[in-house]
């Protein structure tokens, strides 16, 4: 099989769309994307206490 020569990593990506770190348009979404992670960890956490609740 061929390798794919057009494949871009995920640092490579956020480097081109939000810049270096340190940039305030990199901090910006590495900070959105922090919130973002707190809430869906919050919500996981929530969904499973309340299946705990409902089997007990």
């Amino acid at each position: 099989m061929k390798a794919n020569n057009k494949l871009t990593s995920l640092c490579q990506f956020v480097e081109k769309e939000y810049g270096m770190k340190g940039t305030s348009k990199r901090d910006q979404f590495e900070n959105e994307y922090e919130s973002f992670k707190e809430e869906i960890l919050f919500q996981l956490a929530t969904q499973e206490k309340e299946i705990d609740l409902e089997t007990n």
